[in-house]
């Protein structure tokens, strides 16, 4: 925060001044060197653009070693989020600083990047530290630590720090599929080295067959007995936000199976990020009170419509999901279509009269 700027750069510019630098798998060295010259040199220009845009640069006057690709810590102060070090990764000793005064400005300044990999968080208050994390546009957050790493929890980034995870169901889900699945993409689940059946040429026209099925399965089933199966092409399932489909954002599918245990379709497999992204777009609905009764009873209008077109899909699909008759499915259907004609008949009616 603003208040305490001054005496968190102190503090800094005091523990730089005692850093250790040389070999690192020495254990008594601090920081060791960067991976090549080159880089070294990447590093240093990041350094002079921030200088030239208005940062002002602080190293501490310590020894470096002669022989390798080792950089002082840097410390850059006055930092505006136009500067290039604000909006790149520099991958080097170099720490930006700058303040901040409320909570909202906070997360504006740490949310101003197009990376995402991880975000860490300081603070003695644990309320305010859950709030934060919720609204950083990062893959991992740490609060009070940083760099802690752990098998169970997956690890990955947004933005262009790249997506998937590593560690965790997430990481494992990458290199897993469910047993029935690979009955369903027409894949013989034999032992490692078992021979699989008939001839060279027959196996090869029979990948062929399962590959253009893959490409002709572009659409979810719309009879109840079709099976179609994602194909060897690995397809990625959407998820529906805020009026958009995205790409869901571990970039995992799943299947969902009927009331027999057959495969009805597939979905995406959303994790946390997913979640916090439908939770923010539900918030920002919050629109549809302002709309006006006539708008409101439109939407609910045109909702009904499209269902009603859809009647026989819509019961089809449910009876096969739930295992419930034909008549029930078609019933509960209707009673859905009903209630939404009712309600957007009466949302723009009150006191007896038409607004």
């Amino acid at each position: 925060e603003e208040s305490v700027m001054g005496t968190l750069v102190s503090r800094i510019k005091a523990r730089l001044q005692h850093i250790r630098i040389g070999d690192p798998l020495d254990k008594a060295i601090d920081m060791g060197a960067l991976i090549s010259p080159t880089h070294r040199s990447r590093v240093h220009g990041f350094v002079e653009q921030a200088q030239a845009q208005g940062a002002t640069v602080w190293q501490p006057q310590i020894p470096l070693p002669r022989q390798g690709a080792f950089y002082p810590p840097t410390l850059l102060t006055d930092v505006s989020t136009a500067n290039v070090v604000w909006r790149e990764e520099i991958f080097g000793p170099v720490l930006a600083a700058t303040s901040f005064r409320t909570l909202h400005e906070a997360v504006e300044l740490a949310n101003n990047t197009q990376y995402g990999l991880a975000a860490t968080l300081y603070t003695e208050n644990i309320n305010r530290a859950l709030e934060l994390a919720v609204k950083l546009k990062a893959g991992v957050v740490w609060i009070n630590t940083t760099n802690q790493l752990d098998a169970a929890c997956g690890f990955g980034g947004i933005r262009e720090s790249g997506f998937g995870r590593e560690g965790g169901l997430e990481g494992m889900l990458d290199y897993l599929r469910e047993r029935d699945a690979w009955g369903a993409l027409g894949v013989d689940a034999a032992p490692r080295g078992a021979q699989q059946p008939g001839t060279a040429a027959a196996r090869l026209e029979r990948s062929g067959k399962m590959l253009a099925d893959s490409l002709s399965a572009t659409a979810p089933a719309a009879e109840a007995g079709d099976e179609r199966r994602p194909g060897l092409i690995d397809r990625t399932f959407k998820n529906f936000i805020g009026g958009k489909q995205t790409r869901p954002d571990g970039g995992l599918s799943r299947p969902i199976h009927d009331a027999r245990g057959r495969l009805a379709g597939w979905v995406s497999r959303g994790n946390r990020k997913d979640i916090r992204d439908a939770v923010e777009a539900a918030f920002r609905a919050e629109k549809w009170c302002d709309a006006t009764a006539h708008l409101r009873s439109q939407i609910l209008f045109y909702i009904g419509e499209n269902l009603a077109v859809r009647r026989d899909e819509l019961a089809a699909r449910l009876g096969r999901l739930t295992g419930r008759k034909a008549a029930q499915s078609r019933a509960e259907v209707d009673l859905a279509i009903e209630r939404l004609f009712s309600y957007g008949g009466w949302a723009d009616k009150y006191d007896g009269l038409i607004h």
